[in-house]
């Protein structure tokens, strides 16, 4: 059995920590489905945060994509404010999620709550980069193929 936790935490952490978290945060999904029912809403967006990290690296890492995800300083930046703003905003969530605070009452009394507030504005600030992100690594794409065509 040693050997079998073993292996699975190698594999865990053979690709990244992001995959390591996405494993992890699996197993307390289902652990909090199954015995600790009032930190479900908590696991679960965990695991969604797992999610799109493993997802982030998994686009930095692959070979063809890649190299235009981060080609030069702006994409190695990116990729970092990117990284690092949804693992702030994760840790705000789960802060908010702890103090018993709902999506309902986060999306329409952001305004007078500081915490909330920030993390409103860090998601959507995100996303906004994110979205760039994938919108330049495509971008770089087409017109490499272009050049490479020509």
């Amino acid at each position: 059995m040693r050997d079998l936790f073993e292996k699975v935490i190698e594999f865990c952490f053979d690709h990244s920590t992001a995959r390591a978290f996405l494993i992890f945060s699996g197993i307390f999904l289902i652990f909090s489905i199954g015995y600790a029912k009032e930190y479900t809403l908590i696991a679960f967006f965990t695991f969604f945060y797992a999610l799109i990290a493993h997802r982030i690296v998994v686009l930095r890492k692959e070979e063809k994509l890649g190299d235009y995800a981060v080609k030069n300083w702006f994409g190695v930046l990116l990729y970092f404010f990117i990284d690092w703003l949804f693992f702030i905003g994760w840790i705000i969530g789960t802060i908010l999620l702890l103090n018993k605070v709902y999506m309902t009452n986060l999306l329409t009394n952001y305004q007078h709550n500081f915490l909330s507030g920030l993390f409103v504005y860090v998601l959507v600030f995100v996303s906004a980069i994110f979205i760039f992100w994938i919108v330049l690594i495509f971008w770089r794409k087409i017109v490499d193929e272009r050049k490479s065509k020509n």
